[in-house]
């Protein structure tokens, strides 16, 4: 958790993240309380080698042996990862 900065958010059961906001945040109090970035498929690599160069990849967050294995993996299907 300290690698990734994770935080935790606990929800009431069959609730999402984003109804809970809209029920208990009042509407002129949203702009920023909840963000969420949808990347296109075609976006993919581009942003994945954006992340890596900003040192966010697999073997900064997982500093294991799988998130290594998952960053060797990661070099070898994108090219200039």
């Amino acid at each position: 958790m300290v690698n990734q900065g994770g935080l935790f958010t606990k929800t009431p059961p069959e609730q999402t993240l984003d109804d809970w906001v809209k029920a208990h945040v009042p509407e002129n109090e949203r702009s920023f309380v909840l963000v969420k970035m949808l990347v296109p498929t075609k976006e993919r690599l581009k942003v994945l080698r954006m992340l890596n160069r900003m040192n966010i990849n697999q073997s900064t967050m997982f500093p294991d042996l799988g998130g290594a294995a998952q960053f060797c993996n990661m070099s070898a299907q994108i090219e200039g990862y």
